[in-house]
């Protein structure tokens, strides 16, 4: 289902998702995780705006799907020429080892889930030190 249109949104959270937009960290953004952990920062904020106004699910996936968007169009674009950011969305990615020959070695040793398991710790820790500097 496609997220509703922004005329049928909350005006005051979407205004206030507008200026966080311009504020985003982007120029911080050297690798996918950082960009992972903006966008992780993002999704908090926009579940916590949903929260004190006491939106209806549909209101408020749309505002999750349609600021997302908003971060992602925020890019400058000598970032997407560099591909610093992966632009995609957290769904849509997974981490993967490298297939060498010590592939089937690390696989044997450790379950699959660690790799995820290990990237969504270091996406939580880039994201607390982002929350970290912007109240500095």
């Amino acid at each position: 289902m496609p997220p509703l249109p922004i005329e049928q949104l909350p005006p005051v959270i979407v205004g206030e998702l507008q200026d966080r937009v311009g504020r985003l960290p982007v120029r911080a953004v050297r690798n996918r995780l950082d960009w992972y952990a903006v966008c992780n920062n993002e999704t908090k904020v926009v579940w916590r705006l949903a929260d004190e106004h006491q939106v209806s699910d549909d209101e408020r996936y749309s505002l999750l799907s349609l600021h997302l968007d908003a971060c992602q169009a925020a890019v400058p674009e000598d970032a997407r020429e560099r591909d610093i950011p992966a632009l995609e969305r957290l769904e849509d990615s997974t981490l993967r080892l490298c297939h060498r020959r010590s592939y089937w070695l690390i696989r044997r040793l450790h379950p699959e889930g660690w790799p995820s398991w290990i990237g969504n710790r270091i996406v939580d820790v880039k994201a607390a030190q982002l929350r970290f500097t912007r109240k500095q």
